[in-house]
């Protein structure tokens, strides 16, 4: 069994697989665990860290598998504690560990949607926790904006500055939007299946924002049934989506369930 972890800015994703039709199917466990708050003063709280530990060592715990490669994201690359969280993980989970960069990211990210997309142009959003990435067949750009560090006095404006040209067919990939694409079909349980390569429009994602934004946090927990863990970020998400999708002049997207850990199990030949 290989066995692969995302440590996200807001979740924490392991992907186990045995064979290319398992990799395929997805077989995966994800825990929220908001990495990219509180990093205002430029640390990872003690907290989230024992938190993101704990989840970590429950995922290990009865694989079988000689080797676990864990890579981290958005929070990490931007803490100050980062690189000595990574070391903390390796030493304690004797695991293997590493940040990457926002361009690797992307670029795992958009090997990962070559799954689904196949042959031919595309461009790809990837909306995280604590950033988002922006794909084209030419240019990769990061910007330090994700559902987690979201907030009322954000200008998306000023932070999502010259974005690129989209070319082909626009994909969409993070949690979040595999949540607005499963309520779009009428569905609060994830289902790779039913979501994986499904068109979700722009109208559709502000009429399930402005529904989640009339209920109560309580309300919108069980309106979001096996999503309640995101109830506190997917209106930022919402927000932030109609907001670039307005920018790049689209209708809507794609959605993609691969993405960055299929992409970093390719590259790493792990396959």
């Amino acid at each position: 069994m290989k066995a692969v972890v995302d440590l996200g800015s807001q979740s924490l994703r392991l992907l186990t697989f045995n064979s290319k039709s398992d990799f395929l199917k997805g077989k995966m466990r994800s825990e929220i665990c908001p990495l990219a708050r509180d990093l205002s003063e430029g640390y990872l709280k003690e907290e989230r860290k024992t938190e993101a530990l704990s989840i970590l060592k429950d995922f290990i715990k009865g694989l079988c598998t000689e080797k676990v490669y864990l890579y981290a994201t958005s929070a990490l690359r931007e803490a100050e504690d980062g690189q000595a969280f990574i070391e903390e993980i390796k030493h304690s989970l004797h695991i293997h560990a590493e940040i990457i960069s926002g361009e690797e990211e992307g670029r795992l990210s958009y090997e990962g949607v070559k799954l689904l997309a196949q042959e031919g142009l595309f461009s790809l959003l990837d909306l995280g926790g604590g950033s988002t990435e922006i794909v084209t067949p030419l240019i990769k750009k990061t910007y330090p904006m994700g559902v987690v560090r979201y907030h009322e006095e954000v200008d998306l404006e000023k932070i999502f500055k010259n974005l690129p040209q989209i070319e082909g067919e626009l994909y969409g990939i993070g949690g979040s939007l595999s949540v607005f694409t499963s309520l779009s079909l009428g569905s609060n349980v994830y289902d790779r299946e039913l979501i994986n390569g499904k068109k979700i429009t722009k109208t559709k994602i502000k009429e399930l924002t402005d529904v989640l934004e009339s209920l109560t946090l309580k309300e919108r927990r069980t309106f979001l049934g096996s999503f309640e863990k995101r109830a506190e970020t997917i209106l930022p998400a919402g927000r932030i989506l109609l907001h670039l999708l307005t920018r790049l002049g689209k209708e809507g997207l794609i959605y993609c369930d691969f993405s960055a850990i299929e992409g970093y199990a390719l590259t790493r030949g792990l396959l």
